[in-house]
């Protein structure tokens, strides 16, 4: 056991002398100081007369680091530049159609009901026959009105003609006047009665709702029928604080419903109230309806138009998001360099985004946006003019 211990200690020793021997040599060496210098040293060594080409590229190099923007350093992209046209400011609602009126058509007599010629569901003019009840005895009751009337006038007339002559006190005429009038009243409540017997449509509609048949007894204010007025179909919808104040009664409106359908129309009312709930405000839209194609309770989105703005009709790929997260679009102005501008957008259509809150004349960047910053100085390249009708991607 001390054998092999003495040979491993006499190993380590013969290991850490070969070790040590390199930096010995190294030190004692000046030739091999002034041929191998120090990483350092390499770093900074240049020739004592460097070539032109290699002293430019030293300059553009020093430049870059400065920061000074050398050609080397810019970006290219593609601009095109883009003038402010007027267009339309807008408010869009969601709502809904309404019917003009919605009328409950209620008896005013009571009696079993024995014609029923209106069907639900077909449109029925003013005073079109929607029910007929039983007259029963009401003939015969206004006959024997009537024949009470006649029996007072002549009551009356006889004893005018016998005061004239001093037969009679003429404090009887008092009497005899009143009891006239209340038969004429009386004759005149049962023709109301009687002509209560036919119910007829108050409105031009559509009968949306019997609620009686054949043989149904009714009571006074039972209900008959429901009307609806479809002509003119109204849009609601409701417009919040901010909106309510640019409104203009009698102003130009359209409407989109879920089926594509576009459709026109006039501002007709804007509520002087708000909706406890949401604090918005009804806003009512009037939209001729002829031929009753607009039904009642659809949803629609209604924009209402109310000033006009400029604005500059963009891609929607040319969009970018500011620092703060915000949307707009990178211009770049006659210093070459760019600059991130926030935008709203006003509306969408086929040809791409109405936006606001650009000068009326701007160069845009619409490629390479999102791989240039706020103030950094760009070689603007002018984009290939896009077909009429589109817009660059």
């Amino acid at each position: 056991m001390r054998r092999s211990y003495l040979i491993a200690a006499a190993i380590a020793v013969l290991a850490a002398g070969w070790l040590a021997s390199g930096p010995l040599l190294r030190s004692g060496d000046p030739a091999s100081e002034s041929q191998a210098p120090s990483g350092g040293d390499i770093a900074t060594a240049a020739p004592a007369n460097p070539a032109p080409a290699e002293t430019d590229a030293a300059e553009a190099a020093a430049s870059t680091q400065a920061g000074t923007g050398s050609p080397a350093a810019i970006v290219s992209v593609q601009t095109m530049r883009s003038v402010a046209q007027p267009q339309s400011r807008t408010i869009v609602l969601r709502g809904r159609t309404e019917a003009d009126h919605v009328v409950e058509v209620k008896a005013e007599t009571s009696g079993r009901v024995v014609k029923t010629p209106a069907e639900k569901g077909t449109v029925v003019q003013e005073g079109d026959l929607l029910a007929v009840i039983d007259s029963s005895d009401r003939a015969a009751r206004l006959a024997e009105a009537k024949a009470l009337l006649q029996q007072r006038k002549a009551e009356l007339e006889a004893s005018k003609r016998l005061a004239e002559k001093g037969f009679a006190p003429k404090l009887n005429l008092a009497e005899l006047t009143a009891n006239l009038a209340l038969a004429q009243a009386q004759v005149t409540a049962m023709e109301i009665e009687i002509s209560h017997l036919s119910i007829k449509s108050p409105i031009e509609g559509v009968l949306d709702e019997r609620a009686i048949e054949v043989g149904s007894y009714l009571q006074t204010a039972d209900s008959v029928a429901t009307i609806i007025d479809l002509n003119p179909i109204v849009l609601v919808g409701f417009a919040t604080e901010r909106d309510i104040g640019q409104l203009e009664i009698g102003g130009p409106a359209s409407a989109k419903l879920l089926d594509g359908t576009s459709i026109a129309g006039t501002l007709r009312f804007v509520s002087s109230r708000a909706e406890s709930e949401t604090r918005t405000f009804r806003v009512e839209v009037e939209v001729p309806n002829p031929e009753y194609a607009i039904r009642s309770g659809l949803s629609a989105e209604l924009v209402i138009p109310v000033d006009a703005v400029p604005a500059h009709r963009v891609s929607p790929a040319i969009l970018t998001l500011g620092s703060s997260g915000e949307v707009g679009v990178k211009t770049v102005d006659d210093s070459d360099k760019v600059k991130f501008i926030p935008v709203e957008i006003l509306r969408e259509d086929a040809g791409g985004l109405w936006i606001m809150g650009l000068p009326e004349q701007v160069r845009l960047v619409v490629v390479g946006q999102d791989f240039v910053l706020d103030g950094q100085i760009v070689r603007p390249v002018d984009a290939v003019a896009p077909a009429p009708g589109t817009l660059p991607q």
